[in-house]
């Protein structure tokens, strides 16, 4: 949500158990999202659109096993998009208005994918 947030996004974060959504968009958050942001099991809902984070896609994006909605438009991420088959109930993903290279390869579940 809009609050004008700054900074990077902690390590610790992909090591909550209970975190089922996580939306921070439209705030000024910088730098890389965290590699083991994906091991969060019980996350549904990942939202980290429009704002300012760089590096890649974790690979571990689809670890916790239940992601829904994986939203990261409008940032500065770039290197290649990371295999999603593991994401078996994602059925949201939108990427667009970033540098990430290739394609979404196989979408699990009954996944479409959304303006990607």
């Amino acid at each position: 949500m809009f609050n004008n947030f700054t900074g990077s996004l902690p390590a610790f974060i992909g090591e909550l158990p209970n975190l089922q959504t996580l939306k921070i968009f439209n705030n000024i958050f910088t730098g890389p999202l965290p590699p083991h942001l994906g091991n969060a099991s019980s996350l549904r809902w990942l939202d980290v659109s429009s704002d300012f984070f760089n590096g890649s896609i974790p690979k571990s994006i689809c670890q916790g096993g239940g992601l829904v909605k994986l939203e990261h438009f409008l940032n500065e991420l770039s290197r290649p998009i990371p295999d999603l088959r593991s994401c078996l109930s994602l059925v949201r993903v939108r990427l667009q208005d970033n540098q990430l290279t290739g394609s979404i390869t196989g979408l699990g579940g009954v996944g479409k994918s959304d303006e990607a």
